[in-house]
């Protein structure tokens, strides 16, 4: 009896044995899973190949042991959509579930219990579901079913704590905040515990909505131990999740939000409060520096998430601020070197991203981000009339922006320098910053023409713009000097005196190869853009020579116009068809309109475009290779005013004059005829 005894205990000492060695197989594979999880989440997950398990020998008998073991099943990538969907999105919609449950439950029992027991019943329920969730999640930790019922009993717990201070009055606010800090704790280490997104999610629900809860605080006393709480949490989070980036920068968000949200809520309870003033500090310095980080981040380590955090974060601060500021009015003074100071350290980041050669379209973003933060500063500035607007220090600032772009030839900062210029001459001028501010805007103006167009020129783009916004400038002078002037019979001398400036800063753009740039010759953008120029102080002049009645300002304007015409004259290889029609046209119209403009006879001003058309004739048979539109023109010219004569012009009074015309113009036609018939007999006729 004694050796049956003794087999069967070793026989069960065996099958002890062999279960033990099937357990320790499965939990090698578990542990070493959960390991390449871990490394993976983590970010530094080594390319190198594990060294292989030793696999323990299955046991031949007896044969029920060996079909009740579970073979691990490899699972796909856990940071697949399918798989967060799974583990994460339906564990947090399981907890909701389960408050909402709970809630109706609560609601439809409330009217027969006590307060007393609703509150123990409360914890109770949360405290069983979270253990019970932890026992089953601690022996199956790959189950998410069980780590959705722990994560479900945890959000239970939290809620409970905030339902026994908020609806029952049960606790004191600081009891509440202590429980809740505790509940932070353990959830921070459930979380560390498994490295879990769904811990991550509710741990950070609760800290936002423990934030939220932080309105409507009874008393001052509790401002700063709540800050207390908010950050210690903050800290607590941030350094538990501080090796996975993803998780270390989605919290710096959180825990921005949680101090944005319990500050604007504090400043509408109790603002202008020391506490208050202490919560608004700490805010904007908290967000402030992670603002600063993540700008500069890419300095270190390019990540593409960096600039939108970092964008986040200068949203948040600027909400806290506007909302301090629009409760305390803080001085525009403040409010402009705060926009100021946030636009220069973006485009600090911006420098040095690219210093280091970071070229991408993040600093385009970069570059209008800042621009519009210097925007709305320069717009606050000159709206409020301050010292640095009306002087012009603002916008000098701003051109630096410029002068770097042109020295480092980089178009980012160039455009962006100028953009910001030009807006703030323009607002300069519509809310009459004063003539320091004009006279500092021309010097810009003038300098950045020079430097444009002679220093670097290196861009015909920007050579254009600038010369047109000198020229605007120079408008603008005439314009003041107008409006200015005690003088008040010169005032059209003025103008007059405005538009020889501009002719001759464009006659004078002509002679000293303007339109070359970066070597290049002949630049057909800079000779349209002269061309139309000239073409439109032209155009003034004639304007003007009908408006004044100065008859000595009007000789003026008609010898300018002249002279301007005579700019762009045909000659040598600028001698083509085109040019020729296009000057013959150009001083046919000056003629027409100069004899017109001082009431001219009709009959006269017939006869003088006859005598033209014969000269552009005589010039057409002179170059005939060039030439020959400008000689068709002169003949259709001249039926035009022959007709024009006989039509018109022809009248029965005995005018000897008007006689003398009459034969003028016959006989000009006469020597027309006699040109063709010349030509036609020596056979130089161009057809």
């Amino acid at each position: 009896m004694d050796g049956m005894k003794k087999v069967e205990d070793l026989e069960k000492t065996l099958f002890n044995l062999k279960m033990q060695a099937n357990s320790l197989t499965i939990g090698i594979r578990d542990v070493e899973k959960e390991l390449q999880d871990l490394k993976r989440a983590c970010g530094y997950y080594s390319q190198s190949v594990p060294r292989p398990v030793q696999q323990v020998q299955q046991p031949a008998s007896p044969q029920p042991i060996q079909s009740n073991i579970q073979q691990p099943v490899k699972s796909q990538n856990g940071s697949s959509t399918e798989s967060w969907i799974g583990k994460i999105l339906m564990g947090v919609f399981a907890s909701l579930l389960v408050f909402i449950a709970l809630i109706t439950f609560a609601r439809l029992i409330m009217p027969y219990i006590t307060e007393a027991v609703k509150i123990v019943l409360m914890f109770v329920a949360s405290i069983a579901m979270t253990v019970t969730g932890y026992v089953l999640n601690k022996k199956k930790p790959k189950n998410t079913f069980f780590a959705a019922l722990l994560a479900c009993g945890t959000a239970c717990v939290y809620l409970s704590i905030v339902v026994t201070k908020v609806h029952f009055g049960a606790i004191s606010p600081i009891i509440m905040y202590i429980l809740l800090a505790a509940w932070a704790g353990v959830i921070l280490l459930l979380g560390r515990e498994r490295d879990d997104w769904l811990f991550f999610v509710i741990g950070n629900l609760g800290y936002l909505v423990s934030s939220m809860f932080a309105t409507k605080l009874p008393e001052e006393s509790l401002i700063i131990p709540m800050l207390i709480y908010l950050f210690v949490v903050a800290a607590a989070y941030q350094i538990a999740f501080w090796k996975n980036n993803i998780r270390r920068s989605i919290q710096t968000i959180v825990n921005a939000a949680s101090l944005l949200i319990f500050e604007v809520s504090v400043i509408g309870d109790h603002n202008g409060l020391l506490a208050t003033n202490i919560v608004v500090a700490v805010t904007l310095t908290v967000i402030l520096i992670q603002y600063i980080i993540y700008l500069f981040a890419d300095l270190k380590e390019f990540r593409a998430r960096h600039f939108a955090i970092a964008s986040i974060n200068l949203l948040f601060f600027l909400i806290a601020f506007i909302t301090y500021g629009l409760s305390n009015e803080v001085s525009a003074m403040v409010v402009v070197l705060t926009l100021i100071g946030l636009g220069a350290l973006m485009e600090l980041a911006n420098i040095l991203l690219r210093v280091k050669g970071i070229k991408n379209d993040e600093a385009v973003v970069n570059a209008v981000f800042s621009a519009f933060l210097f925007v709305v500063a320069a717009a606050l500035s000159a709206i409020n009339s301050q010292i640095i607007y009306d002087y012009g220090i603002l916008m000098l600032c701003f051109a630096l922006i410029a002068v770097y772009g042109m020295i480092r030839k980089d178009m980012v900062f160039k455009a962006q320098g100028w953009a910001i210029v030009v807006y703030c001459m323009v607002l300069g001028v519509s809310v009459d910053s004063g003539n320091i501010f004009e006279f500092v805007a021309i010097g810009i103006a003038i300098a950045a023409f020079a430097a444009e167009a002679f220093v670097f020129n290196n861009s015909v783009i920007f050579k254009i713009l600038s010369y047109l916004q000198l020229l605007m400038w120079i408008m603008r002078l005439g314009y003041l000097a107008i409006e200015n002037t005690t003088l008040v019979d010169y005032k059209e001398y003025f103008f007059f005196g405005a538009i020889l400036v501009i002719a001759v800063v464009n006659a004078t753009l002509k002679f000293v190869r303007f339109y070359v740039t970066l070597g290049k010759e002949n630049d057909r953008l800079l000779h349209l853009t002269l061309d139309v120029i000239n073409v439109a102080v032209m155009a003034g002049c004639m304007t003007q020579m009908s408006f004044t009645e100065i008859g000595v300002l009007k000789a003026f304007y008609m010898c300018l116009l002249v002279l301007l015409a005579c700019l762009n004259f045909p000659v040598g290889e600028n001698a083509t068809q085109a040019r020729m029609i296009y000057t013959g046209l150009k001083f046919g119209v000056i003629l027409f309109y100069s004899l017109t403009v001082y009431n001219t006879p009709d009959f006269i001003i017939s006869v003088c475009m006859i005598l033209f058309a014969v000269i552009c004739i005589i010039i057409g048979f002179r170059y005939r290779n060039t030439a020959k539109s400008l000689r068709i023109f002169g003949l259709v010219l001249t039926i035009l005013f022959v007709v024009k004569f006989i039509v018109v012009d022809i009248s029965f009074d005995s005018s000897v004059t008007k006689a003398l015309s009459f034969l003028a113009a016959g006989i000009l036609c006469f020597g027309i005829s006699a040109i063709y018939n010349h030509f036609e007999k020596q056979g130089q006729n161009a057809g």
